[in-house]
């Protein structure tokens, strides 16, 4: 990762060598193991901090880190965390230009209760269970107290 500059990591960020495993490159003191994942959980930043993705390189974040005064202060954790990483979705909107609200296999469906299950899944949820409705126990909790 050595290389990269805030620049690149800002713009480029699929363009890092994902061949090596964060837990065993140049990444694994700041999102596997070290003081820095500690603290955010220690802090309670565990689903922000770090973030998504690095806003310097490694190297630098860690020695950012370093400089802290010790013990840690929460105040000074968040802005270290807000200098270095940035949380960005995964995900970007995609705009179909042939997508429509119902395709025509939606006729195929003749159960009205089915038919709804496409467009609006989270208001069925048991409808795609397996075995929903059953009066079986579950395997996997079964003999348990």
């Amino acid at each position: 990762m050595s290389g990269y500059n805030e620049h690149s990591y800002k713009d480029d960020f699929f363009q890092l060598n994902c061949s090596v495993p964060v837990c065993e490159g140049p990444l694994e003191k700041i999102y596997y193991t070290g003081p820095i994942l500690f603290a955010a959980w220690y802090f309670g930043f565990q689903s922000t901090c770090p973030g998504t993705r690095l806003i310097r390189d490694a190297e630098e974040v860690e020695k950012s880190y370093e400089k802290l005064p010790k013990p840690v202060k929460v105040d000074d954790f968040k802005k270290f965390c807000d200098q270095n990483f940035d949380s960005v979705p995964y995900l970007r909107e995609a705009k179909l230009a042939d997508w429509t609200e119902e395709p025509r296999q939606f006729a195929d469906i003749k159960d009205n209760k089915m038919k709804s299950v496409p467009t609006n899944p989270t208001t069925h949820p048991n409808i795609l269970k397996p075995n929903s409705g059953s009066s079986h126990t579950n395997s996997t909790t079964s003999g348990m107290t």
